[in-house]
């Protein structure tokens, strides 16, 4: 795929469009996968609960293998994409440890919209400090980490805990709105009545 396209502003490389495409595929596929299928559900509940997933029957092990496994598919395929644009050695992967830290910070643990937000702010971040700055590229990006977890800790678009979510009342709350129950009226008779078995043992 060599040669450039005109995308209006200028030239853009074919290769590095069609690296945008695939990049955009992947993502859409993992997400229908984690969102719209049973087994992301269990990848989702195991990731917040293993312990309530594992009671359910499900074999948490072999459903963290899968993960691993994606994982690994998703990492491999990103290095053949890469493998033209900045050679093959077996420590290619090394390089970008740093960034993809910061991105798993960033946009918020889970959430992978928050990782496709970070990602595109710290490739401009790296772009630009290596434009001006290229002494200051690693400089930044850890800058721009501290800077958001000052003003939001938790990351752009962490997914929310269950307590956090609208509908959610816990337990207390909803014995705040029951009504007491009343104590009925109970005479010597009638206790003496339900307690029968304990005759011999009473002194009336």
């Amino acid at each position: 795929m060599q040669g450039a396209v005109d995308i209006g502003v200028g030239y853009f490389p074919l290769y590095r469009l069609f690296v945008i495409v695939a990049t955009a595929a992947v993502l859409l596929a993992l997400w229908l996968f984690l969102e719209k299928t049973s087994f992301g559900l269990i990848i989702r509940a195991g990731a917040r609960d293993p312990l309530i997933v594992r009671v359910l029957g499900v074999n948490v092990a072999q459903v963290w293998l899968v993960v691993f496994g994606i994982g690994t598919a998703i990492a491999g395929f990103a290095g053949l994409l890469a493998a033209p644009l900045q050679g093959v050695s077996p420590e290619m992967g090394g390089t970008i440890l740093a960034e993809a830290f910061v991105v798993t910070v960033v946009g918020g643990m889970g959430s992978i919209g928050g990782a496709v937000l970070a990602g595109l702010l710290v490739g401009m971040v790296v772009s630009m400090s290596s434009l001006f700055a290229p002494e200051m590229t690693k400089v930044s990006i850890f800058a721009l980490m501290a800077i958001v977890l000052i003003i939001r800790p938790q990351g752009f678009l962490r997914p929310r805990r269950v307590d956090e979510l609208r509908w959610f009342k816990p337990m207390n709350d909803f014995s705040q709105t029951l009504p007491r129950a009343q104590p009925m009226p109970v005479s010597w008779f009638q206790f003496a009545i339900r307690h029968r078995r304990a005759w011999p043992a009473c002194s009336f």
